[in-house]
């Protein structure tokens, strides 16, 4: 079935940087590959400056900001500055997704990378951007999403990957900060359902008064075996939940816990590790999907201009490992065109600190720590070294 597209000139307004710039404001609407309901919004500098390159962010499934042009303004300033210099800019949003955070839980950079296919489709149709020299640019696991897409399509003329994995999905568990806000509570509540003062863990019996440092070990060896499986051989979601509970119960084998946690005729210990697994992210498929990542696979593919911006303050990595892959794959595979860039001071998608706003779009709060669901605040230096990187492009 053909795809129906609505086009809105929605409005043009002046935005006052470095210069006066006129930018035309245009709405896209359109169905997704998967039946969501999208909404782009596609942003041209005035013909006197435009140049012949489109950015198009590459994005979670987050809902439509309720002004959107002043969203542009006041917390997207790398937009702003990329229009200044006459790049076009293209983001879309899902109004049908209620919870974004929730929602992310349900897909991951395979299901991001499909989105922004069907966004780059959209854009190659359209009259007024068919002839321009198309870029992604991605974030985290956006970033990863990004790379899969430009690995497969000949409509991809250029990438900037920010703030994204280069290492195996097997060694991302290890560091993944998330970790640290499962492991401890879990093995907090662990201790407290133990039928006694022990547990067994590999067929070895582990006691004493730092129960829960030690049953924190085991999550970690228990978290790092499933995740194994899921590198090697997960495929289906469904049987990569049995598989790994069964991996579970076989490390925990003798453990027993207390009566309570009986069900009917469900011994305790199968409902603590149904319900362990059931609950933890690992399980959840953005998870399944990062584990399984391969950053050579699809880097190997790609012989486009490849902007990569790394951080040393970014606390979902290890930012050295990460770094040290990036310039093995440009060394492995000879990509003479990947430009690899370290800021050892910035954090997440390179920002100098974070920022929260509410629903109208007034500041909230400033911070310098790095948190994953807030917008970013881009350092001005490595904001102007990557757009100089933009325009340079041939």
């Amino acid at each position: 079935m053909k795809r129906v597209v609505m086009i809105v000139i929605l409005c043009s307004v002046m935005l006052r940087i470095v210069a006066h710039v006129k930018v035309d404001t245009v709405k896209v609407e359109y169905r997704s590959s998967c039946g969501m309901e999208v909404i782009g919004f596609l942003y041209i500098p005035d013909i006197s400056c435009r140049t012949d390159k489109l950015l198009i962010k590459v994005g979670e499934r987050n809902p439509v900001p309720t002004t959107q042009v002043a969203a542009l303004k006041k917390k997207n300033s790398f937009a702003c500055d990329l229009l200044g210099k006459g790049i076009a800019y293209y983001e879309y949003f899902f109004p049908e997704v209620m919870n974004p955070v929730w929602e992310s839980l349900n897909y991951g950079y395979m299901d991001i990378a499909r989105d922004a296919k069907d966004a780059l489709n959209i854009l190659k149709g359209m009259d007024m951007t068919r002839h321009m020299k198309l870029g992604l640019t991605g974030t985290g696991s956006s970033g990863c999403a990004a790379v899969v897409l430009a690995s497969e399509s000949s409509s991809v003329d250029f990438l900037v990957i920010l703030s994204s994995n280069l290492t195996e999905g097997k060694d991302f568990v290890r560091v993944d900060f998330r970790l640290k806000d499962f492991i401890l509570p879990s093995a907090v509540w662990m201790k407290q359902c133990l039928a006694d003062t022990s547990f067994i863990f590999k067929g070895n019996s582990f006691e004493g008064e730092k129960m829960e440092e030690a049953i924190a070990r085991c999550l970690y060896e228990t978290i790092d075996s499933v995740v194994q499986y899921i590198y090697d051989y997960g495929k289906d979601d469904t049987m990569i939940q049995k598989k790994s509970a069964l991996i579970i119960k076989d490390l925990w084998n003798g453990t027993h816990f207390k009566a309570e946690m009986k069900k009917g005729k469900t011994d305790g210990f199968d409902i603590w590790v149904d319900s362990m697994f059931s609950q933890s992210f690992f399980s959840k498929n953005n998870a399944i999907q990062m584990y399984q990542w391969r950053p050579e696979k699809y880097y190997a593919k790609i012989d486009i201009p490849v902007y990569i911006g790394l951080s040393g303050n970014d606390k979902s990595f290890n930012c050295e490992d990460n770094y040290d892959k990036a310039l093995s794959i440009k060394r492995k595979y000879k990509k003479s065109n990947f430009e690899i860039v370290f800021f050892r001071d910035l954090g997440h998608g390179l920002s100098r600190k974070k920022i929260e706003y509410d629903v109208d779009l007034k500041t909230k709060s400033e911070s310098n720590e790095t948190f994953v669901y807030n917008y970013y605040i881009m350092d001005e230096m490595a904001k102007k070294e990557l757009i100089s990187w933009i325009v340079n492009l041939k």
